[in-house]
């Protein structure tokens, strides 16, 4: 259950906060979509950043992997950020909301 939403104001910021906090942990990202079904885009990758680019109708970024191999999903147009934590306060997941579906990170660890 995603259990925080993030303000568009704040994206910038917490993405660099984001990415800081979580950087080399292992994640999956998956692709939810009512019209294409469930995909799995990345699997048990080292979480590298989260990056969120303001311009035009803005366009989040995550990135996965070392520095020479590094493997990035764009998500254009993203409409909410959606964040869960556990009882300790740590990032579970994160959900984005966007035009053509929902892409959930899941922390591995």
């Amino acid at each position: 259950m995603m259990n925080q939403q993030i303000e568009r104001a704040d994206w910038l910021a917490f993405a660099d906060e984001f990415s800081q906090t979580n950087r080399k942990r292992p994640f999956t990202l998956e692709m939810v979509s009512a019209t294409l079904g469930d995909e799995i885009i990345m699997k048990d990758a080292p979480f590298m950043a989260l990056d969120f680019d303001p311009e035009g109708e803005g366009t989040l970024m995550f990135s996965a992997g070392e520095k020479d191999e590094l493997t990035t999903h764009a998500i254009t147009a993203p409409h909410e950020i959606w964040l869960e934590k556990n009882e300790e306060d740590i990032d579970v997941a994160l959900a984005v909301l966007a035009q053509d579906g929902k892409v959930v990170l899941r922390f591995d660890d």
